[in-house]
């Protein structure tokens, strides 16, 4: 049976929020939100409705949880903003709950934290409201997190084992990464948040995975930035 349950007691959130803090820092919502100390990441780039992806889809979170089960976490803490860890409020913000086809304005409020054994996917999809929020997810082991923006990307980041697992089951996000540019509609340019992103991702994609794929992308990004010159 899947186990979520909300992190209530005032202490115990502070613990569980400063173990988020050693996975993830706060610069703006179009930064790469690791810390330096994260050893890789990687982008989910989900194609579903941008305006209903504050969660992982089935696949990826299927592997996130199994590469979570392989560096020997028992669980996972979720959040439900990323300000909201950083500083315990989260911003006002447009929601849609489950099951309506209606948003409503929220103001303010305290962040909330949720501890998860691993539940099915439909039960995670379940867990708080689904809306426009910057959702985190992380070990409590400080082994990894994702960050699921609510438009165009989610991103991955945790320590090698973690990720190169990740890798290995789902090895779909590469070919969603260089779908993202060969289907990029208009000018691509520095200065789009998801593009400045990218830019931002190949320091980390040049260390790891290193390989073929990451010289394709280079190659496929520099020819869209360029404009083929």
């Amino acid at each position: 049976m899947s186990k979520i349950e909300p992190i209530e007691n005032p202490d115990r959130r502070n613990e569980i929020r400063e173990i988020g803090r050693r996975v993830f820092w706060w610069t703006d919502s179009f930064e790469v939100v690791f810390k330096p100390e994260i050893e890789a990441c990687l982008m989910f780039h989900p194609h579903d409705d941008p305006l209903d992806v504050d969660y992982l889809t089935k696949e990826p979170y299927e592997a996130g949880i199994a590469a979570a089960k392989h560096v020997d976490d028992t669980g996972f803490v979720l959040s439900d903003h990323l300000n909201g860890l950083m500083r315990g409020t989260t911003l006002r913000s447009y929601i849609k709950p489950p099951g309506s086809e209606h948003r409503i304005e929220v103001p303010y409020k305290d962040a909330e934290d949720w501890w998860c054994e691993f539940p099915e996917y439909e039960d995670y999809r379940k867990t708080g409201c689904i809306g426009l929020l910057d959702r985190v997810l992380y070990s409590i082991n400080a082994h990894w997190g994702v960050y699921t923006q609510y438009e165009w990307w989610h991103l991955v980041g945790g320590n090698l084992e973690f990720i190169r697992h990740v890798d290995k089951m789902y090895p779909a996000w590469r070919n969603d990464m260089i779908t993202l540019v060969d289907e990029w509609e208009g000018e691509m340019a520095r200065g789009h948040e998801t593009v400045d992103r990218l830019v931002k991702l190949l320091d980390y994609w040049k260390k790891w995975p290193g390989d073929e794929w990451v010289e394709t992308f280079t190659a496929k990004l520099d020819h869209k930035l360029t404009g083929g010159l």
